[in-house]
């Protein structure tokens, strides 16, 4: 058996742009990607299969950062002439940056409310991260749990109005 392989030209990722993004810089961005930009320590080959989970990541990161409603589109991927080089752009749509307007403990008898803010990420008027929620029930366990309360039962309501979140912890000791 024989093959006969015909290598086409090598493609490589020239640049990656966003539009859309005024809060967050591109470089940030890139940092977060799975694509990489070809320079002289990185190939910058093009895997297609990372486009859609680059869009992925971008999001999530936007996400973390108080813009729930952000949305990263899928890229465009432009080829020169010579067809070796190739230009993604990134849609970004950010919405509106949410904040944490308050944070409430209902039913918390032997933890102040200090103790309590002290390990979450989602403070009063710091940037909403939904990613958090969960990780900051968990904390809040573990600091029961450390003190003395293994089987306290707690849950969150989030209310939206506009661009502020009030999240408010029951809290069964």
């Amino acid at each position: 058996i024989y093959f006969n392989i015909r290598l086409g030209p090598q493609q490589f990722v020239r640049s990656i742009h966003f539009e859309g993004n005024p809060s967050i810089s591109g470089k940030e961005l890139k940092k977060q990607m799975l694509t990489r930009e070809r320079s002289l320590t990185k190939k910058g080959f093009l895997d297609e299969d990372f486009l859609d989970e680059d869009s992925k990541i971008a999001t999530e990161y936007y996400q973390s950062k108080g813009f729930p409603d952000a949305t990263v589109g899928l890229p465009e991927v432009y080829i020169d002439d010579s067809k070796t080089k190739l230009d993604i752009a990134f849609n970004v749509d950010e919405g509106p940056l949410v904040t944490i307007g308050a944070v409430a403990f209902d039913g918390n008898k032997s933890l102040q409310k200090e103790q309590l803010i002290n390990p979450l990420e989602n403070r009063e008027g710091s940037p909403f991260n939904e990613l958090a929620l969960k990780q900051d029930e968990e904390r809040l366990h573990f600091l029961y749990a450390d003190n003395g309360h293994p089987y306290a039962e707690i849950s969150q309501e989030i209310k939206r109005s506009e661009n502020k979140i009030d999240i408010i912890y029951q809290i069964d000791e």
